[in-house]
């Protein structure tokens, strides 16, 4: 990622602090914990301010005062940020605006978590009435035609088109 800045040392020491780690600290990287090693890749990631911040399962292996810092970094982040997490609450409090992907689509909310759950179930809802609807023509179309639909007018041809294009 291209880094926008570099951090001041100054931060760079509350930074560690924060997460957790003594800024004189002389263990080397290789004995850290698995939460150690997540939370100075957090605060390295924070720090040098990248356009695009991608963060897998950011919660996990931090207590509740580094995942406080993390919200409110998070919160003030001016980049693009990818979070994949199963920490819904986390989710819910870091974002306003979310993506999805889904069945080869992209569909773009607005909203925090709970906003795009409930937007979604709409989507979903919607979508469901839209294809009733178009079975429901379909059904009366193909009755019409296995009566012996005969294309000699314009009506006749265009009736046959449209079951054509909902049979599809």
């Amino acid at each position: 990622a291209k880094l926008r800045g570099t951090p001041q040392p100054n931060a760079v020491k509350n930074a560690l602090e924060v997460v957790g780690l003594p800024y004189k600290d002389k263990k080397l990287f290789s004995k850290y914990s698995l939460g150690m090693k997540q939370r100075l890749g957090i605060a390295n990631a924070i720090l040098h301010d990248p356009e695009l911040l991608i963060l897998d399962e950011p919660t996990n292996h931090i207590d509740n005062e580094t995942a406080a810092w993390l919200e409110q970094q998070l919160k003030a982040y001016k980049g693009a940020l990818v979070i994949i997490t199963h920490d819904r609450y986390f989710l819910n409090r870091v974002t306003n605006r979310i993506c999805e992907l889904d069945h080869a689509k992209l569909y773009f909310y607005e909203e925090n978590y709970e906003g795009f759950v409930a937007r979604k179930a709409e989507r979903i809802a919607s979508a469901a009435a839209s294809e009733r609807k178009r079975q429901t023509i379909l059904r009366r179309e193909l009755e019409w035609m296995r009566r012996g639909a005969k294309a000699r007018t314009t009506k006749a041809k265009g009736r046959i088109q449209r079951f054509e294009e909902l049979s599809s």
